[in-house]
C-alpha cells in the first residue's frame, strides 16, 4: 500500500468567477483523496472557524436537510 501524507501545503489564490472583483479560492484535487475515503461525487459537510476549515464527507443525509 502507498503511503499518503497527512498533511498537505498549498496556497490561497483568487479567482474572479462572474465578478469584477478578485475573491479567495482553495483548490483541493489529486488520487491522494481517495485515500482518505473521498471519491468522486460525494457529499460534504463543511465547516468554517477562524482561520481553520474542517471537510466531512456525508455518509447519510437525513430527509428533512436533502436539498432540492
Amino acid at each position: 500500500m502507498t503511503r499518503v501524507k497527512h498533511i498537505r501545503l498549498r496556497k490561497v489564490y483568487y479567482g474572479y468567477y462572474h465578478s469584477a472583483y478578485a475573491h479567495p479560492v482553495i483548490r483541493i484535487g489529486g488520487k491522494y483523496l481517495e485515500g482518505f475515503g473521498f471519491a468522486i461525487g460525494d457529499r460534504l459537510e463543511i465547516h468554517f472557524a477562524h482561520e481553520q476549515i474542517v471537510i466531512n464527507k456525508i455518509i447519510s443525509i437525513p430527509i428533512s436537510q436533502k436539498e432540492t
